[in-house]
């Protein structure tokens, strides 16, 4: 993803034996080279997310809506040779060892591998799984600019009727949390990339979170009116969870 200054995932390796086709290091040389992959979201949304654990454990992992990715990296030495396979693409490379990749064209599930290789080095490798999503959300934005939007109002004061939740870095916070009947909840879209909350258990009869589009600086407010546990997600990103108690 693009160059930031906060990815959200950020990984040094330096790994040895990349593939039989990898060339010999110079007779006494332990070198390898050393390399960083950045995986953020540039300001279109594409990709969508990614972590250097995997969202669901492994090696570098992504999720896209669209058809493209781009991802940042740095590497050293910074003259090595940055070759990327697995989906059509090129590398643009800046000053110190910066790169970008930017990839077209993926699937529904591709696995992009990049080398880097510099002559008397043992060469790094390291693959980045994407998984392209049909977007289960509408392209439909929440509207804005009158709150509440769901509901009776809350009580916006220091006695604790409204709670402010965050869509950030591709979770919600507080995960869990607690709150009485006739409390007000807010959650902000703090992300480049869009989310979308959709209910996935709650109380009978209650009105249950949904939202359209959320992105960075958007909100969704819901005021809660039965007590019971409300569990929800992202319709767009589903690793995302969330889960409100309400208590009378």
């Amino acid at each position: 993803m693009r160059c930031s200054p906060a990815p959200t995932a950020l990984a040094v390796l330096a790994i040895a034996g990349c593939g039989a086709n990898a060339p010999a290091p110079t007779p006494g040389s332990a070198a390898a080279v050393r390399a960083t992959l950045e995986l953020d979201r540039p300001p279109g949304g594409s990709p969508d997310g990614g972590t250097v654990g995997g969202h669901r454990g492994g090696g570098y992992e992504a999720a896209v809506e669209g058809t493209t990715l781009a991802f940042a990296g740095r590497v050293r030495p910074a003259d090595a040779a940055i070759a990327v396979a697995g989906a059509p693409g090129a590398v643009a490379r800046a000053a110190g060892g910066r790169f970008v990749v930017r990839l077209r064209g993926l699937g529904r599930r591709t696995v992009v591998r990049v080398t880097a290789r510099a002559p008397g080095h043992r060469p790094w490798t390291e693959a980045v799984t994407v998984t392209r999503t049909a977007a289960a959300a509408a392209l439909r934005r929440e509207p804005q600019g009158v709150e509440p939007n769901r509901g009776p109002p809350g009580n916006a004061e220091a006695t604790g009727g409204r709670v402010d939740l965050d869509a950030r870095d591709f979770a919600f916070s507080p995960r869990r949390l607690r709150v009485r009947v006739g409390q007000q909840l807010v959650w902000r879209g703090q992300d480049a990339a869009d989310h979308a909350l959709r209910s996935r258990s709650g109380p009978r009869g209650a009105a249950l979170p949904r939202s359209g589009r959320l992105g960075r600086g958007d909100r969704y407010d819901l005021t809660i009116l039965r007590a019971g546990t409300y569990r929800y997600g992202c319709a767009i990103h589903p690793w995302m969870r969330g889960e409100v108690l309400a208590t009378s």
